[in-house]
């Protein structure tokens, strides 16, 4: 089975207390409690997507021809409507011409997936479907069934049906704004950046690696050709080779790079939940890098999550034949403009201009991720840091919340709770 990795968003440890009342003080969680299903993330916008797609795939060395090319109808290049879930792009499709969809765009998935709870009357296994994305048709489009998003959360938020993988992403360019919440699959050379602040774009070469067997079932395997887009760069003055991953919410790094920072003055926070569909659930520690270079793009002060060796970089050491340690996410993503040019293997970005820089008060939260509760009351505590004054204060997982400050929740969505803990002052009792 497909290994997925997913995130919960973060509010990070705090250093004051809020009022919160809560329901039900238990650590076990809800029937039904978040697990691998939509949260909400950290901007308000509604929730869930897989982070990694991390694949037990046989090793495979160098960079090689892409598979054949898929037969579209329509004019590539078109800019399209993208959403953010939990931070990952995502954007309309219908599937031979049904209802319009949710579809996660991953380039850190090798197939395009269908989730069967989407679409149960389908069979596990492959199949070609006609699929309209993008401003284009595939009449053939190739896809898999697989139990992605099998159950709904209690959390409120769409749930996609699916994802578009790297097997239909890399007869393309693909254009991601996040600015202007567009994104393109252009064919041929990239279009230029429209807009008279358009920053320069900086060209960062890649390769593509990895590939193997695919396992969906115990009867059904698919081979895969390599798709993992692996770009060179520096953090911290090392060099790093990293997996540029549309669909991962957060940026990770192994502990063996963060072994080679300098640890002087560099915070280390326990623990943020990351979910894995073949080791369970891990505890990533929270830390920040002074500095990540793109080329001439640099990136100051970035808050990252740390994963244990034997976690998703040592299968993607693996299959990929290079040493993996880092996957550069959404997060990181979004402050960009970014051209991925599977053809030409060249990562065009520059940043953007309007990217706000990281907040300074990155680290200052409750404590705890929540998530407004899909049936209007209140919110539902997804993960607690250890050690933080929500921890302290005895909030725990699957708990929900009903007011923050005295104010009552219900109806509230969860941007609207985010501001309102934001503005609670330290100390003040709840009501």
């Amino acid at each position: 089975m497909p290994g997925m990795l997913r995130s919960r968003p973060t509010r990070s440890p705090t250093t004051r207390a809020a009022g919160v009342r809560t329901a039900g003080r238990s650590a076990r969680p809800l029937p039904g409690a978040p697990r691998p299903s939509p949260v909400a993330p950290r901007d308000g916008r509604r929730a869930s997507v897989a982070l990694a797609l991390v694949l037990a795939l046989a090793p495979a060395c160098g960079d090689q021809a892409p598979g054949p090319t898929l037969v579209y109808e329509g004019e590539a290049g078109q800019p399209v409507a993208l959403q953010l879930i939990n931070g990952v792009p995502a954007i309309v499709a219908t599937i031979d011409g049904g209802a319009e969809q949710l579809l996660l765009v991953d380039t850190g998935s090798p197939l395009t997936l269908l989730s069967q709870r989407a679409f149960p009357e389908r069979s596990a296994g492959t199949a070609t479907v006609r699929l309209g994305a993008f401003g284009l048709a595939f009449p053939a489009a190739p896809i898999a069934m697989g139990a992605l998003f099998a159950s709904e959360s209690p959390c409120a938020g769409p749930t996609p049906a699916g994802l578009v993988g790297g097997d239909l992403l890399q007869q393309f360019s693909l254009e991601l704004d996040f600015g202007a919440l567009q994104l393109a699959l252009a064919a041929g050379a990239p279009r230029p950046v429209p807009g008279g602040e358009a920053p320069a774009l900086q060209e960062v070469p890649f390769r593509l690696h990895g590939g193997g067997t695919v396992r969906l079932g115990d009867d059904v395997k698919v081979r895969v050709g390599p798709s993992r887009v692996v770009v060179p760069l520096r953090v911290e003055g090392q060099p790093v080779e990293a997996l540029l991953d549309t669909g991962s919410t957060r940026t990770l790094i192994s502990d063996s790079l963060l072994r080679r920072l300098p640890a002087a003055g560099r915070p280390l926070i326990c623990c943020e939940t990351v979910e894995t569909a073949t080791q369970g659930a891990l505890a990533a520690r929270v830390t920040r890098l002074r500095g990540i270079e793109l080329g001439t793009v640099q990136l100051a002060d970035w808050a990252v999550l740390v994963l244990p060796e034997a976690t998703p970089f040592a299968a993607l050491s693996r299959e990929t034949g290079r040493p993996i340690t880092m996957v550069i996410g959404s997060d990181v993503l979004q402050r960009l403009v970014s051209q991925l040019d599977y053809p030409a293997r060249r990562w065009r970005v520059g940043l953007r201009s309007d990217a706000p820089p990281a907040p300074v008060d990155a680290y200052l939260g409750p404590g705890f991720t929540f998530c407004a509760a899909r049936d209007g009351v209140g919110a539902l505590v997804q993960d607690v840091l250890l050690g933080s004054d929500g921890f302290v204060k005895g909030v725990r997982t699957g708990e929900r919340l009903l007011a923050i400050g005295g104010v009552d929740l219900a109806g509230l969505d969860r941007a609207a709770m985010l501001d309102l803990l934001q503005q609670t002052p330290s100390g003040r009792p709840s009501v």
